[in-house]
């Protein structure tokens, strides 16, 4: 909805907003490489979900605070902690699944 909103709103072209949201799209793997770091060395699972969905709660927060008329910068910055949150809890919650069921079952399935 933001490259619409950029649009609509904005009254920037196309490419204009599409060009506004690669910086906060390259959150999104940062926070990926943030959470597959963590739960590798540290294995804080619980704490990347909830860091995770605080960011994109806040993230989330900001975007809904943007103006018609607002400072350039923000249309930037505000994005980037939901980008970034999403970018952790997605990979977490995909381990907790897979950590959460046994495994063992699964193996005797394939070998036959």
């Amino acid at each position: 909805m933001l490259p619409l909103y950029f649009q609509v709103v904005l009254g920037e072209s196309a490419a204009q907003a599409g060009a506004r949201l690669i910086i906060p799209s390259i959150a999104t793997p940062i926070g990926g490489l943030v959470t597959g770091v963590v739960m590798s060395r540290w294995g804080h699972l619980p704490l990347l979900m909830r860091a995770g969905a605080a960011l994109m709660a806040l993230g989330n927060g900001l975007v809904a605070l943007l103006k018609f008329h607002d400072s350039q910068w923000k249309y930037y910055v505000w994005l980037f902690p939901a980008n970034m949150g999403q970018g952790m809890v997605y990979p977490a919650i995909l381990f907790t699944f897979l950590g959460a069921f046994e495994h063992a079952g699964m193996i005797s399935l394939y070998s036959q």
